[in-house]
């Protein structure tokens, strides 16, 4: 499938998958520790808040006002695939510690966003 780098809905939610691979990439170790002690969210508040800050600097504020694509990502990366970006590693450190696969359910809930956002 060809896709259309210019349509700012595949921008916005390419860059919401980058970002948050990127947390994954750099902070596993911190990320399986913290779903072992459902404080996932409280663990990475800050660098959550960081991507979404970048992410909506970088976005049209037509899409970001219509679209959820970053909490997107964080559910999909972050949440389903417990911590372990399936882009990124072949294996899935929190399946091997005993936790839920990726269709298990979420730990915790997403941070609520800015009003600056809204």
């Amino acid at each position: 499938m060809v896709t259309n780098r210019k349509d700012p809905h595949e921008r916005a939610q390419r860059l919401a998958r980058i970002i948050v691979d990127e947390i994954v990439l750099y902070h596993k170790d911190r990320i399986v520790e913290a779903i072992k002690n459902d404080a996932l969210f409280d663990v990475l508040e800050r660098e959550l808040a960081e991507g979404r800050k970048y992410y909506e600097k970088n976005i049209d504020p037509t899409v970001l006002a219509q679209t959820d694509y970053f909490d997107r990502a964080v559910v999909d990366i972050l949440v389903k695939g417990q911590g372990v970006s399936n882009r990124r590693s072949g294996s899935r450190a929190s399946m091997a510690a005993g936790h839920a696969g990726p269709n298990g359910p979420p730990t915790g809930a997403l941070p609520a966003r800015s009003p600056s956002a809204l």
